[in-house]
């Protein structure tokens, strides 16, 4: 058996010897059990400090001494050390100097911490090393950007994992209104987005332009992270700032399949913006099969300001859209030499 005790005698733990590979194993368990990082714990055997690859064996009963040391005050050159460390994704060197022990929270003088740093570098184990020293998860630059905001504008899935595995706030935003969720949705990234659905980010939220993770999704035409987003409940008529739903900014962009998906899931195929209708903007970016799209779904032609859609088609130069419109509207006239007449005369 190993007993653990503090400086005073008491007692703090006994530990069976099998259960430990070396001192570093040991000081993980204390961290758990205690809450101090391993990096502030001094082992000590009959005097020495034990370093954290020293072994111990099965078959003796052993006594050591657990001293809590306190971190150290870094010089400049040291902070920058430290700091310069975590950008370049220097392991050891970080490690070491988190052994001194350093404050894993030791920032530039702009406030970024070196978790922030590791973190826009996408320095995966440097991150872990820092955050299992302690390092504030959810600490902001000036930007108001976590390390979780940043691991997702970044699009490393691996970091954003390891941060929601140490509960890094979801739901916190930059100064911009951004989340992790929206800078993910934009992005593309299907896995970081499905990481922060399953971990319960609110899907709604929406940034400084209105625009929530579905709209961002939409915009960027990203099918399979608008599909996730629709399934986790996401809002479809959720309009930003500029009046553009998930459904218009698609319809207008082109992009199909996303369209498909949201007026699957009921978006409002109605939505006027700017005197007009989706149709209505649709025909007029020239987007023909949104428009056949739109037609199938039950998009009413005869609406004030759809009504007119195939007008500014054919003004365009759609033609092919303004027959669509006038075909399945015009029954029993010649659309064909109306459409002739208005190019005569443009």
């Amino acid at each position: 058996m190993l007993s653990v005790f503090r400086p005073s005698g008491q007692e703090v733990a006994t530990i069976p010897v099998n259960r430990l590979v070396n001192v570093r194993g040991l000081k993980q368990h204390l961290r758990l059990l205690l809450g101090v990082p391993r990096f502030k714990q001094r082992i000590l055997y009959q005097g020495s400090v034990l370093e954290d690859e020293t072994r111990f064996y099965a078959d003796l009963d052993i006594e050591v001494v657990l001293i809590v040391v306190p971190f150290c005050g870094p010089s400049q050159k040291q902070r920058h050390q430290f700091l310069r460390a975590a950008i370049d994704g220097n392991f050891s060197k970080v490690e070491a100097m988190l052994h001194r022990p350093h404050d894993p929270d030791l920032a530039a003088e702009n406030g970024d911490t070196a978790l922030l740093l590791a973190s826009h570098a996408g320095h995966v184990e440097v991150a872990r090393l820092l955050l299992e020293a302690g390092a504030g998860v959810d600490i902001a630059d000036a930007d108001g950007e976590t390390p979780l905001i940043l691991a997702s504008d970044l699009g490393s899935v691996e970091l954003v994992r390891l941060l929601l595995e140490v509960r890094a706030d979801l739901d916190t935003s930059d100064t911009d209104g951004e989340t992790a969720l929206i800078l993910a949705s934009d992005l593309g990234s299907l896995e970081s987005v499905h990481l922060l659905l399953e971990a319960s980010a609110s899907v709604n939220i929406a940034d400084e332009d209105g625009s929530t993770a579905l709209i961002a999704a939409s915009h960027a035409g990203h099918v399979e992270v608008v599909r996730l987003l629709l399934e986790a409940s996401a809002g479809a008529d959720i309009a930003d700032t500029d009046g553009f739903t998930a459904l218009l900014h698609a319809c207008i962009l082109g992009h199909e399949e996303v369209a498909c998906l949201l007026l699957r899931a009921g978006a409002d195929k109605e939505f006027v913006y700017s005197q007009g209708t989706i149709l209505h903007h649709a025909s007029s970016a020239g987007h023909y099969n949104i428009v056949q799209l739109l037609l199938n779904a039950g998009a009413d032609k005869f609406r004030r300001y759809s009504r007119k859609a195939w007008m500014h088609a054919i003004e365009r130069g759609h033609e092919e859209i303004s027959n669509l419109l006038l075909s399945s509207t015009c029954h029993g006239w010649d659309w064909r030499a109306i459409i002739r007449n208005i190019l005569r005369w443009r």
